[in-house]
Parts: C-alpha cells; sequence; structure tokens
C-alpha cells in the first residue's frame, strides 16, 4: 500500500516535492521518481540542482518510461511491433475488412479499384482503435474482456461492439503471423516477465495512475510513497494512490479563493483580456516600488486545447509580451523532412507550383545549383530564346525561369508536349529530370514500404551529402549530428527511426507513394525544441500541476474545454464501468487541479468566452459554478452581463459629435500605479498622447477591435520581423543573392503556414496581395544584405531579436526600462552597428521618425544604444534603421547621425516622462486624431477626412505638456 505525504497547497508542488526529497532521502540516486511528463522532470532537476551541489539524481521516469524501463528487465518474448508496422498491418486489416464491419463504426466507406478501404483514409479509425487498446491495456484490459463486461449495458449497441472485438482479433492474427506482438498485448504481459528489483518510488504530481501500473509498481517492490499537493483536509477525495476520486452530487463546493474570472464576449476580447491582465502583472510595481511585481518568466499563460496556444502566442505578441511555447515546434517541421515532402508532393503531381516550392527549399536549391550547367544551357539556346529568360538561366534564377513559363505559356503540368521559349522549356526539363534523379518515383505506382524508404533515404543522402557511414538510422554514431544546426538533425535522427521501422517490414508492405508520405508526417516523432529561458511559458492544463509560475492566466476555461468531452469509440457510461478516464474522472481531476491552482499562486485569473473561435454559443466551465461565495458571484454576473473582457467593435462608423467633447480634465481613478517597468515604445506612447498612455498602460484598457479582411499595419510588420528573423537564425554564412531570395522566401511560408494559413494559396486573394508585395521588399531587402556582407558586416545571432533590459535611475526610484533589439552587425574596422526594421509605406530617417520642431517624440533606437551598453555591448557602435518600405527609391539603410549629447538629452527626456506619469500628468490629449480603437472613450471625432487621421502615431514632446 502506498504511502501519501500531503505537502500542502501553499506554494507550488515542485519546489515543495523538491524539499521533501532533500530532506527525507539524502541518496537520492537510489530513488525513482514517477512524473506526469518529462518537462515535469526538468523541473524537478533543476530544483534539486539548485539546492545541491555535486549530487547523483535520482532516476526520473514518465509512466511510459517506467514500462519501458521494467520491459527491459523482462525475459525476451516475441517482438513489438513497432508503430509503423503497427499502423500499416492495422490498416491492412481495415482495408479488407467487410463493408458491412466498417460501416457499424465510421459508416459508409470509400473503396479503392480493388474493393478495400482505402488506407488514406482511415486514419482516424486507426487511431482510435489504437488509443482504445492502449487505454485498456493500461487497465489490464483487452477488448474480448471487455466485451464481456459491457454485454449487458444498454448504452453499447453489440453489433459495434462486435465490429470492434473482430478488428481486434484479426490485428492480432496478422501481427502473430509475422512473429509480432502489438504493443498493448505487450503492456499486458509484462506482469508476467519482470522480477522484483525493490526500488524505492516516489510518484508525483501523477494524478491518475491505470490499474496495471499499480500492479506493476507493487510487483516491482520497493517502498512507494505519493507526494500530494493538497493538505491533509483533502485526503477524503483522494484514494491511496493520491488521485482524485469521484465526487458526489453531495460534494462541498470548490474553494477558489480569490480567483479573478473573466467571460469575455468572444474568443478576441478573452485573448485581448489575457494580454492586459499579463501586462499589468508585469508591469505593476511591488509594494517598494522598486521593482516589477513579476518577471515575465514568472508568469504562466495556461491554454485549455493546443489549438488555442497559436491564438494566444499572437495575442502576447501584440502586446509586446515575450513569450515561448512547446506547442508548435514539430520536428515534422524540420528542413529535411519539409524536403522530402516538397519533392515527394511533386514527383506525385508534376505540376508548375510545386515544383516552384521545391525550388524554394534552400537545401535542394544548392544541391540543383551543383547539377545545373546554365552556362551550357545558354550556349546551346537559339538566338531568338528570351532575353528575360537567357539573364534568369546565367545567373542560376530557376524560380524566375518557371515564373515565365507559367506567364506566356500557361503550362500546369510537365508533362507531355510543352510549347513556349525553348531555353525556358529545356531548362524546365533538365530540372525535372534531376529532381527525377533526386527521387526516382512514379506517381501511380505501389511499392513496399521498404523499397520507398530507401527512395528518399536516398534523396536525403545526395541532399546532406552524407558518407557511407552516416547512413540514416537509430545507431549512435549517426554521423549526422551538427553540421546542419539542431533542427536538421532531429529531422534527420526522426527519419532514420522512421526509416529503420520502414525496412524491417521488408517486400511485404505495399503502399501508395502518397500514402507513405501521409504515414510519415503522421507516424514520425513529434517534439520540442528545447525552449528559450526566460519570458511568459505557455503549457497545457495537465502540466499546470509541476509548473512552478507564480502568476498564472488560464485561457478557455469553457465547458467542452476544461473538463474535456469523451471522444473515442466507446460512450461514456461503458468507459466509467470499464475504469477509463471518464467524464466524471475528468471532473474530479481537473476540480482538484483548479483546487491546488488557485491555493498555491497569486493572482491567478480563469479566462472564458461565451463564444469561443468556432463562433457557437459556449457555456462557461461547471467549475466554475461549483464554487462558492464572492467567486460564484463573478462567474454569474460576467456571465449575464457584457464582462470586463468584452472588445467594443468601434471602426471608421463610429461618430462622436463635437459638443460631447468635455475640455476639462476626466476624474482619474485613485487606485491606478505608474508602471515601473516601461518597455522603449511605452516612452513614444506618451510622447505621442499622455492620455492614451494613461487608459492603455496605467487604467490598462483595451482598444477596440476592427474586423478587416486585410491585414493592419501590425500584423503586416509582425510578418515581415519574423520573416527576418527566422532567415537571421537559419543563415549562417553570406549568400549570393538568388539564395537569399529563396531563403526569405522560405522563411516568409513558414511564417504565413504558423500565423495565418497551411499555405499561402489557401489565404484570400486580399492577403495573398499583400504578401506578394512584402516578398517584393523582401527582394529588395536582399539586394542591400548581400553589399552588406561584401563590406563584411557579419550578423551576430546572439543579438537577434535578443531581450534586453536596464535600470534607469529616476530620482533615485529605479525604473526598469526594457526592449527587444531586432540585430545588431558587427565589423571588423567598424564596430557594431544596432539595427531596428521599419515596415512603413514611407521611409523616414531616424531624425526625422524621433524629433520634430518640439523635442524628442520617440526614444525607441536612442535607448537601444543604452540597454546594448548595459548588456554587454562594447567598443563603438552606430545606430541605423532598415527600411523595408514599398518606396523603391529611398536607401534601405538609415543612419543615425547623433552624438554622445543627443543620447544623453533622450536618456533625460525618458526620465522626465517618467516623473511626469508618477505626478499624473495625463491632460491634455494630443489634439491629432487617431484610429486606434479608443476614440469613444478619448472623445475624438472621426468626421473629419482620413487625411487628417493618425492611425496610432501623433506628435508633441514633455516640454509641451502641463498639468491639468
Amino acid at each position: 500500500m502506498p504511502d501519501r505525504v500531503f505537502l500542502g497547497w501553499e506554494r507550488p508542488l515542485l519546489a515543495s516535492a523538491a524539499e521533501w526529497l532533500i530532506d527525507d532521502h539524502r541518496v537520492l540516486s537510489d530513488l525513482r521518481v514517477i512524473v506526469p511528463g518529462r518537462r515535469a522532470g526538468r523541473l524537478l532537476l533543476a530544483h534539486l540542482a539548485e539546492r545541491l551541489r555535486g549530487f547523483e539524481p535520482p532516476e526520473i521516469l514518465t509512466l511510459g518510461g517506467l514500462w519501458d524501463r521494467l520491459a527491459a528487465r523482462g525475459r525476451p518474448q516475441a517482438r513489438v511491433a513497432g508503430i509503423v508496422e503497427s499502423t500499416l498491418l492495422r490498416g491492412q486489416v481495415l482495408g479488407s475488412a467487410p463493408p458491412e464491419v466498417l460501416e457499424k463504426l465510421i459508416g459508409p466507406t470509400a473503396r479503392d479499384p480493388e474493393g478495400r478501404a482505402r488506407l488514406e483514409e482511415r486514419f482516424g479509425l486507426i487511431r482510435q482503435l489504437e488509443d482504445l487498446e492502449w487505454e485498456l491495456a493500461a487497465q489490464g484490459l483487452d477488448l474480448r474482456v471487455a466485451g464481456r463486461i459491457l454485454k449487458d449495458l444498454e448504452s453499447v449497441d453489440p453489433a459495434r461492439l462486435d465490429a470492434l472485438l473482430s478488428l481486434s482479433l484479426e490485428f492480432e492474427r496478422t501481427l502473430e503471423r509475422q512473429g509480432l506482438r502489438s504493443p498493448s498485448r505487450a503492456r499486458l504481459d509484462l506482469l508476467d516477465t519482470i522480477s522484483p528489483d525493490d526500488v524505492a518510488t516516489v510518484m508525483l504530481g501523477v494524478l491518475e495512475v491505470p490499474r496495471l501500473f499499480r500492479k506493476l509498481l507493487e510487483h516491482a517492490g520497493g517502498e512507494i510513497t505519493c507526494l500530494v499537493g493538497a493538505p491533509e483536509r483533502q485526503a477524503q477525495w483522494l484514494d491511496d494512490w493520491g488521485c482524485p476520486r469521484v465526487r458526489a452530487e453531495s460534494m462541498p463546493p470548490l474553494d477558489l479563493g480569490s480567483a479573478r474570472v473573466v467571460i469575455a464576449d468572444s474568443q478576441r476580447a478573452q485573448l485581448d483580456h489575457l494580454a492586459s491582465e499579463v501586462r499589468r502583472w508585469t508591469e505593476a510595481s511591488s509594494p517598494s516600488g522598486r521593482t516589477p511585481r513579476y518577471e515575465e518568466a514568472e508568469v504562466a499563460v495556461v491554454v485549455s486545447e493546443p489549438d488555442a496556444a497559436p491564438l494566444v502566442e499572437e495575442a502576447l505578441s501584440r502586446a509586446g509580451v515575450e513569450h515561448h511555447s512547446p506547442f508548435l515546434r514539430s520536428v515534422a517541421d524540420s528542413p529535411p523532412i519539409v524536403a522530402l515532402e516538397m519533392l515527394w508532393r511533386y514527383r506525385t503531381s508534376r505540376r508548375l507550383r510545386d515544383l516552384l516550392r521545391v525550388l524554394r527549399v534552400p537545401i535542394v536549391e544548392r544541391w540543383l545549383d551543383a547539377q545545373m550547367a546554365p552556362d551550357e544551357l545558354v550556349s546551346e539556346a537559339p538566338r531568338q530564346a528570351d532575353p528575360q529568360v537567357r539573364f534568369a538561366v546565367a545567373n542560376r534564377d530557376w524560380i524566375s525561369v518557371l515564373e515565365r513559363i507559367v506567364e506566356t505559356a500557361a503550362v500546369d503540368r510537365v508533362r507531355g508536349r510543352l510549347t513556349g521559349d525553348v531555353l525556358a522549356l529545356d531548362t524546365l526539363r533538365r530540372l525535372d529530370e534531376h529532381v527525377g534523379e533526386l527521387l526516382p518515383l512514379v506517381a501511380d505506382r505501389r511499392a513496399s514500404l521498404a523499397a520507398l524508404a530507401e527512395l528518399a533515404c536516398g534523396a536525403l543522402e545526395q541532399l546532406y551529402s552524407l558518407d557511407e557511414g552516416d547512413r540514416l538510422g537509430p545507431e549512435e554514431d549517426l554521423g549526422v549530428p551538427w553540421r546542419f544546426g539542431s533542427e536538421a538533425e532531429r529531422g534527420l535522427s526522426a527519419l532514420g527511426t522512421f526509416f529503420e521501422q520502414c525496412r524491417a517490414l521488408g517486400e511485404a508492405s505495399v503502399v501508395a507513394p502518397r500514402t507513405w508520405m501521409r504515414l510519415l508526417r503522421e507516424l514520425v516523432e513529434e517534439g520540442s525544441a528545447p525552449n528559450p529561458s526566460g519570458g511568459v511559458e505557455v503549457l497545457g492544463w495537465l502540466e499546470l500541476a509541476l509548473d512552478d509560475a507564480p502568476a498564472v492566466a488560464v485561457v478557455g476555461m469553457n465547458e467542452g474545454s476544461i473538463p474535456t468531452r469523451s471522444r473515442g469509440l466507446l460512450p461514456d457510461s461503458a468507459r466509467a464501468r470499464l475504469g477509463l478516464t471518464d467524464d466524471s474522472k475528468r471532473l474530479a481531476r481537473d476540480a482538484f487541479l483548479l483546487e491546488q491552482l488557485v491555493h498555491s499562486r497569486d493572482p491567478v485569473t480563469l479566462l472564458a468566452a461565451r463564444t469561443p473561435s468556432d463562433g457557437e454559443p459556449a457555456m462557461p466551465s461547471r467549475l466554475l459554478l461549483m464554487s462558492r461565495g464572492a467567486v460564484l458571484a463573478r462567474s454569474v454576473e460576467s456571465y449575464l452581463t457584457r464582462a470586463e473582457g468584452t472588445t467594443m467593435r468601434t471602426g471608421r462608423q463610429s461618430r462622436i459629435a463635437p459638443d460631447v467633447w468635455d475640455p476639462a480634465p476626466p476624474a482619474v481613478e485613485s487606485d491606478w500605479q505608474a508602471p515601473n517597468r516601461w518597455r522603449v515604445t511605452m516612452f513614444r506612447d506618451y510622447l505621442s498622447c499622455p492620455y492614451r498612455f494613461f487608459l492603455r498602460h496605467c487604467a490598462q484598457l483595451s482598444p477596440g477591435t476592427v474586423d478587416a479582411p486585410e491585414l493592419g499595419a501590425p500584423a503586416f510588420g509582425q510578418l515581415a520581423h519574423e520573416t527576418l528573423r527566422r532567415f537571421a537564425l537559419d543563415v549562417d554564412r553570406p549568400l549570393e543573392e538568388r539564395e537569399l531570395i529563396a531563403q526569405l522566401d522560405l522563411a516568409l511560408e513558414s511564417v504565413v503556414a504558423l500565423r495565418l494559413a497551411p499555405s499561402v494559396d489557401d489565404l484570400p486573394p486580399i492577403l495573398r496581395i499583400q504578401l506578394e508585395q512584402l516578398r517584393r521588399r523582401m527582394r529588395r531587402y536582399a539586394g542591400w544584405q548581400v553589399e552588406e556582407w561584401r563590406k563584411g558586416w557579419v550578423i551576430e545571432r546572439e543579438w537577434i531579436e535578443r531581450p534586453v533590459q536596464v535600470e534607469l535611475d529616476v530620482d533615485s526610484q529605479p525604473v526598469v526600462v526594457a526592449g527587444r533589439i531586432d540585430r545588431v552587425d558587427r565589423h571588423p574596422q567598424l564596430g557594431w552597428r544596432l539595427i531596428d526594421y521599419k515596415t512603413g509605406d514611407r521611409a523616414r530617417t531616424p531624425e526625422s521618425g524621433h524629433r520634430d520642431g518640439e523635442g524628442w517624440s520617440d526614444l525607441q533606437l536612442p535607448l537601444y544604444e543604452r540597454l546594448a551598453r548595459a548588456n554587454g555591448l562594447e567598443g563603438p557602435a552606430s545606430l541605423a534603421l532598415v527600411a523595408i518600405s514599398k518606396d523603391s527609391t529611398s536607401p534601405i539603410l538609415l543612419a543615425a547621425d547623433w552624438d554622445e549629447g543627443d543620447l544623453a538629452e533622450a536618456t533625460e527626456t525618458a526620465r522626465e516622462v517618467v516623473r511626469q506619469v508618477r505626478r499624473g500628468v495625463f491632460w491634455p490629449p494630443s489634439p491629432a486624431r487617431y484610429v486606434d480603437g479608443l476614440e469613444l472613450v478619448s472623445g475624438d471625432t472621426l468626421s473629419p477626412s482620413p487625411a487628417e487621421l493618425v492611425p496610432g502615431t501623433g506628435s508633441g514632446s514633455v516640454s509641451s505638456r502641463g498639468a491639468p
């Protein structure tokens, strides 16, 4: 019987657990610690290392890792099928199953010419079957036993259950014929193969311990201790393993303490409020008034569903909040896999647009450059060849050649008789031939998994110039690790494992090439790149128990998200009878997590939306309605009335009559606080309009939103900045202009896929036009960047989008000034150059953009110099803007001509801004008229012509502002 130890919930569990491990177990290496996930294990090690020096850590495992460790000690049995083998063989079983069997599970099925269910259309059912068998195995069951348990349950259709059982039995027989066992069967048989090891085990933060794992741990012997992040008074709601019990209808209300509940009208309003809340936490003054209340690294944002992570990240980016997230960094998007996918797509479609995608992959473009012979092509071309094509071929600009073919010949597929410019078509044929040599694949020909793996492996070996000792596989001496960067290495390593599983199947398993690529995308191991240090972290709901951030905001507290709904092949009543995770277990688990959260952190904000991302009305989570007192009252009031998280939609159609304007200063609430953490852009906000500064940064008022079909200026600028950031991080050497253009195109497409749509083709026409405008700007930028490389300037990787901060003393009360420097270049003779990207339509010099007739109007660039100096930059340094504008006549590099006196004056202006804010000088507002979402509150009239409106910028200086 495990021993439960209650550590309380006055602080995050991880810190308490680390102290308990150190105090109660001097020899940590003798322990086995089970945690819910790998991230929790890494955090635990960090806590132990912080408290101890030179210690031997305990063995830290997840439940899955425990199974692997015990299985390795068991008696050898039949080989367990790998994920590729298991998926493929299960697909074959589904493909040959009688139609009536599949129709009982998923309705009418599509069939191929041979009468079999198409594998590529059955991935969803394959996943559901695998998940169900894994869940049953974790409870010590299989479908045979489950069928007997459920036979008299009215909610289960006997015919559906028979269909499930028949497919499972046929799958087991198919595996046995090949001398294999299914992973779920291997898990069930593990108890019979292992011997006790008597290792003491500590369960930390594991809120669900299935029956089989309890038996495994008890069978392994050794003392078992469950560390519980709750006070002992909660014991009645927890079982012997510290897991939440299913609570009865008469359970007491949840104690949610001082948690703040906000129910917004829409998903966008919810995210706006989240960003405002995080900024308030990180900018508010501490009781001493000298430091921020929380650093960004001390704040966590929890998403109820992974699909919400990109939206949360976008909202934090708009608010200028440093953050990082593990949700979007998948090995499936690494360069080798992207290259392979683009090649595969073209070889199966032979479409020009897919060949263009291939040419935009840098590693493929470099390989093709080495294969093509432009001089030979040009010399053999007839005299009447298009001069534009001749020039493009001579300069290895293959993309321009293909675009020319599309413009003049309207060719779609590279097949049959083509007409058009002879040189262009000859170049196209050569490119097609070389890609065919790289991946000799015929679209309609089926082949074995092993043969297709060899084709893909051969292509990658050519692209990455791998030696014989570098063969892609899971061997320890891969030979490819860090030559191509960590992302490429991770992709090659994952592909090597996938290829080995395909080779193990031999020639028996035959699929269409398109299906094989689908398998690769589905099954290649996904994972997160190491997270950067610092910044707000975006987490999943179940990661919260073992996170140690003191300030937490939860997004998506809607019914169906927290707790989630039951999904799968069995109804909830059947899952409950079998002991699987069902609705009542999820409710108990999430109720415990929520109470643990609100008691161990401060502040805590819980956000929900009346209409989440799908636009359908939604209820707040029932957990919010299981609270009591003020929290329950706030939840109900927030849902029934317009929430404080609601964003008012104003837009250009708003009209405020001139006589509404009140020239007297408005009343300012007494509980506002002057920010003690200033982003460099906040100084511009005050210099532009003091009243708007108060609304945004002191009253924390979110601006209104205007729905528009096109990208606004901020979103357009974010796309450009992210594209340039990715390019700078990916490129480790000077490139030729055509190479750089291809790299920028690829970076832009990856940003579009992350933020807007899977591909540019999926965007509406107006957005495609905007992206083409940005692409043209990037091509002009590429020419400038190549010249800078030739002059000897080098991009310093450690200074790319680097967040920096410095304490600025203001009357013996320092404030923190923080910013993110876009880029720093270094020259061997000229020293450093701090660069800030600007994407406005007109290129403005640093002088005109930062000073006007009355003084400083923006302090961003001058403050960057001070920030860089305080963060290790030494020696001569200059300041410059790089204008990614549509003005093709103006220079791209706009250097600042400021001396030390100018920079000192800018610093003193920053101090004066802080003094004015501390004194409460927010009136009068700027005389300029704005369209920024705050015009209703500010009393602006939108009746003048658009030429008189200022989109979120203004002019002014501290010297022109007086107290009311």
